[in-house]
This record gives C-alpha cells, structure tokens and sequence, in this order.
C-alpha cells in the first residue's frame, strides 16, 4: 500500500506520522490487542548535565541564606554551559521558567540553615572533632573564610509616617556586592575581597581609588558572586604569602560549591559539616553582623546627606 493511499484511508494529513509509525511497526504488532498497560513516554531533556549543576548552585545558595533572582538563576546557567562547554545552551526564559517549575521553586518558602541545623550534632563537633583538627595549630595559624552579599544601593523597606498615612514605595534596586572575610582565632584580619559587576567601576574612578592600594581585593563577574576561579586564585594567594612568612594554616570554611578546591602546600582546608555552618562558623557569631550594623550606618549618613542637599535646594533664598 502506497504512502498517499494510507493517508487517505486512515485520515493522516501528515507525510511524517506515517513514517514515525511505520519505524515502530514490529512494536505496535507485538503488542495484545488486550493489553491495557499505560505506556510511559520517557523524555530526556536537553542540558540535562547543565540542570543538575544549577539545581547544586541553588541548594548551595538555600543552605547559605542567600538571596537568588531570577536573572542570577539564568546567569549561572550561562556560565555553568560555559564552564562545561556545551554547546547551543541559551538559557532562554522559557528554560528557566521550566526548571523553576520542575522543582518548585516558585511556592518553596525557604527557612535558611538554622531551622535544620542540630544542636546536639554541632556540640558533639565542637567538643570532639575540633580539638583533633586544631591541636598541631596555634591560635594565630587558624583561620576562618566566609561570605556575605549586600544590595548596597537598596534603600530602607520600611519608612516612618503619621498613623493613617499611607506611603508608595520605588522599585528596588538588586545591584549587590559579595565580601569575603578572612580572620584567625588571634584576631588577626586579612583584607577582604569584593566581588562586583564591573572590572573597572566608575564610582572608583571618580573617587580617584588606586584599586591596588585600596586595602581589599577587587574581583569582578556578571553576577557578582563567589566563583571557583576566584577563590582559587585567591587561596593560592595566600598560600604564596603563608609560603614567604614560612607558616602553615588552617583554613575552616564551609562547604559552598565555588569553595570545593584542594588543599594547598601551606594552607590546609577543612570543611564545615554540612547544615551546620550557622552553628559552628565562627564568622556567623557576630563578625558578619558587626559588619552589616556598620553598613547600615554608614548608608543611614549617605543617605541622610542626600537629604540634607535636596532640602537646602528647595529652601526659599
């Protein structure tokens, strides 16, 4: 039977089912004409190695109680197709939509670290694991590393008004920053390094800031945040300081995905247990937050200047 009369008899308007049908001719008679068993369409799915990286990527970031849009979901799939890559991934929104959807990260409210965290486990670490691990070091030689991310131009989300009043208000601003601090058991404070959207960011310029001389790292990725490659490059050098000083430490750092790195010859990395870090990191006891009241201090002068200039401005001469 030709191809044109099977279409007619059967009503196929398309040269192509045909065809697709006739391939799986010996599947089709080989089953009962009885048999009711539903069959299962098993559908793999594209970049299905880039999904399983960014679904890590965002666990890791759940864990660490860090806040991720939608545009950074899409950035780290681009970099992660980058990093491995694969060819033809354009992290569309339609892609990312379809991810969100599949594991329901649209509805999950998330709780952060704490709410899983076991004290008993943490206590159980403190006293047993880490006498072990410290005891060839002093006091001096361990150290400790972790994150924070700011939206530094993000105003307040809450303004004081008369009762009854109500206020409309802007759109927020997510440009951010990553800082990672660095600091041993002695008190003693590496510069930190900032991580930002631009190699060369104009507010330096018009500040006539001397990035090498500014007392911190600089490093720079669309997303502004942690990155393998960067924390590499910033272990090894501290490794080739700890190398000129002759001294070898002890670097605690949580498990974070960009941190997954070897240990190097002068600086030995141990993991935190998982889940665990808001318990027994000591950056988590009061270091960040000291920082973060600081930077809110700051903003509250900036942005109290600002307004002190709008209302001369408006003042009748």
């Amino acid at each position: 039977m030709c191809l044109s009369e099977v279409m007619r008899i059967f009503n196929i308007k398309s040269k192509t089912t045909v065809r697709r049908l006739d391939k799986k001719r010996e599947l089709f008679l080989s089953t009962p004409e009885d048999d009711k068993t539903p069959k299962k369409i098993i559908t793999i799915r594209k970049f299905e190695e880039v999904e399983k990286v960014l679904l890590k990527f965002v666990e890791d970031c759940h864990a660490r109680d860090m806040p991720l849009s939608r545009n950074d979901l899409k950035q780290e799939a681009l970099d992660i197709a980058q990093r491995l890559q694969i060819k033809g991934f354009t992290g569309s929104n339609g892609w990312v939509h379809k991810f969100m959807k599949r594991y329901d990260l649209g509805s999950v409210v998330l709780h952060g670290e704490e709410a899983s965290a076991s004290q008993d486990v943490a206590d159980s670490w403190i006293s047993n694991d880490i006498p072990t691990i410290i005891q060839s070091y002093k006091n001096e030689d361990i150290f400790n590393c972790d994150e924070t991310g700011t939206q530094y131009r993000a105003l307040p989300k809450k303004t004081l008004t008369k009762k009854g009043q109500k206020k409309k208000g802007g759109k927020v601003n997510k440009e951010r920053l990553s800082v990672l601090f660095c600091c041993s058991a002695a008190g003693k404070k590496l510069p930190p390094l900032i991580i930002g959207n631009w190699t060369k960011p104009r507010f330096f310029t018009k500040a006539k800031l001397d990035i090498q001389k500014a007392g911190f790292s600089w490093y720079a990725n669309s997303t502004a945040w942690m990155k393998t490659g960067i924390f590499e490059e910033w272990l090894t050098n501290l490794n080739n300081s700890m190398k000129a000083q002759k001294r070898k430490i002890l670097l605690l750092l949580d498990n974070f995905s960009a941190h997954r790195v070897d240990s190097k010859s002068n600086v030995r990395l141990v993991f935190l247990p998982p889940n665990l870090t808001s318990k027994v990191q000591p950056l988590d006891k009061g270091i960040i937050a000291s920082y973060k009241k600081y930077e809110q201090r700051f903003k509250a002068e900036e942005r109290a200047s600002i307004i002190s200039v709008e209302t001369s401005k408006k003042e009748p001469l």
